[in-house]
């Protein structure tokens, strides 16, 4: 099993880097879908790698049993992504 490529190794995608920054620039949700191995991950990372000015949350839900270990999870990515816990933390 692969690990996700590098940005030294990601090549084409435009036209889908194109379609999450329309969504994530619109405040839309997005949810990427195709079949194991098909570079989800990789188009992810390669398009969040270039996302300055948005607030953007990445989650893997594989690691989650329940509902309750999501919505902590999301909740704790969202006041890092915005500062808010190194604040609390110092």
């Amino acid at each position: 099993i692969g690990k996700p490529i590098s940005d030294d190794r990601f090549f084409g995608r435009t036209k889908e880097l194109r379609q999450l920054d329309f969504f994530v620039s619109n405040s839309q949700s997005i949810v990427v879908v195709a079949p194991r191995r098909y570079g989800k991950t990789s188009l992810v990372k390669k398009y969040l790698s270039g996302v300055k000015d948005k607030l953007v949350i990445e989650i893997d839900l594989m690691r989650f049993a329940g509902i309750r270990e999501f919505s902590d999870a999301l909740i704790d990515k969202a006041l890092e992504n915005i500062g808010y816990k190194k604040a609390i933390n110092q």
